[in-house]
């Protein structure tokens, strides 16, 4: 989603979309998985902080390698969920 400075478009409008298709008005019963996201970031961020910390996230998410920063991780895990959420259309799709 592009957002442009002169349309009242939000900057992070992707963003936005994702976190809504985890979400009670996306469709899920309650609103669990998208507060369970928000509260993920800041401890990945956190974890992402020390070796120790990057070395407890590969172990803890099965990661195949030590990621190189929590922000790098939080980034990869965001792209997943909006290629998830870009699928989740309101009608049939053939890919």
């Amino acid at each position: 989603i592009w957002g442009f400075p002169t349309l009242d478009t939000a900057l992070d409008g992707s963003s936005i979309a994702v976190a809504r298709a985890f979400s009670k008005a996306g469709g899920l019963p309650n609103d669990y998985c998208r507060i369970n996201l928000l509260g993920a970031w800041p401890i990945i961020s956190a974890l992402g902080q020390t070796a120790q910390g990057l070395e407890f996230l590969k172990e803890s998410l099965n990661l195949c390698s030590v990621p190189s920063s929590g922000s790098d991780l939080i980034q990869i895990i965001q792209d997943v969920f909006f290629d998830l959420a870009e699928a989740n259309y309101p009608f049939a799709s053939t890919y």
